[in-house]
């Protein structure tokens, strides 16, 4: 049986790594779908050869969605990681910017961490979102800032390493929060909370969140989309944030908060 190796790291010696460990290939993340299948035709063959002709299509709701032009974010790059969906690239635009706004923050306090691995692990993760959503400066940049704190560089060269990586940040930053103010302006108009609709959801989330069921992902993003639920947005962020980290304790805390002020409407 073929064995494939994926690795975060795009590096030229990972491949080597993994052939000389016994393995049959190498791909690398972030994933690019068309790169990825090629290395896995190579090794798989299907039982049924007959030709077999896959149409990509976006839905019509995909197609409305407009992204505009970001600097330091190749949105082609970032659309073939979502194979063309424009409503989930959107979602990991904004999700990154809410993720990534405090950076340099999150980093100072990895530094000052009893964990010495928490700092590489934070860009670490920094550089594998980035290279999702196209945006391969900052990409690169983490990437030598993980590659500074794996290898113990001295701090000033760490934090030298940090400042590069926080200005090629910044500016995308300041892109992205042009989509953000859009999206709370569509929202804003959106008018008022319909309980009756909205009720639904909050018990069909319940539901999932019991069963440690991951698709509650599906619902909050309908929920993110339900007219008049801006004011609620800090809710659903806290809801987002711990069912990203499979904290679904604390989520139903969150949406038991979020049903009771709904309720008091």
């Amino acid at each position: 049986m073929p064995v494939l190796a994926m690795t975060a790291n795009a590096m030229a010696g990972d491949k080597a790594k993994v052939i000389a460990a016994g393995m049959n290939d190498h791909i690398a993340k972030p994933i690019n779908v068309v790169s990825m299948f090629k290395t896995m035709s190579k090794w798989i063959t299907p039982k049924n050869h007959g030709e077999t002709v896959v149409k990509q299509t976006e839905s019509s709701s995909t197609e409305t969605i407009y992204i505009p032009e970001l600097e330091g974010i190749d949105i082609q790059s970032g659309l073939e990681v979502t194979q063309g969906n424009r409503k989930l690239y959107k979602k990991l635009l904004l999700k990154f910017y809410s993720t990534h706004i405090n950076f340099e923050k999150q980093f100072t306090e990895a530094l000052n961490d009893m964990d010495e691995s928490a700092p590489e692990r934070c860009a670490h993760t920094l550089k594998g979102v980035a290279g999702n959503i196209g945006a391969k400066q900052v990409q690169t940049a983490a990437r030598e800032l993980e590659k500074a704190c794996r290898t113990k560089l001295p701090l000033e060269q760490i934090y030298s390493t940090r400042d590069k990586l926080s200005t090629l940040l910044s500016k995308v930053l300041t892109s992205l929060s042009l989509l953000v103010v859009d999206d709370i302006g569509t929202k804003l108009n959106d008018g008022n909370l319909d309980k009756i609709k909205f009720v639904p959801l909050i018990i069909k989330l319940r539901a999932l969140l019991k069963d440690d069921d991951t698709g509650a992902t599906d619902v909050i993003d309908e929920m993110h989309n339900f007219p008049g639920i801006t004011e609620h947005e800090g809710n659903l962020r806290l809801l987002t944030e711990a069912i990203d980290q499979y904290d679904f304790e604390s989520a139903l805390d969150v949406l038991t908060n979020l049903e009771n002020l709904i309720d008091r409407v």
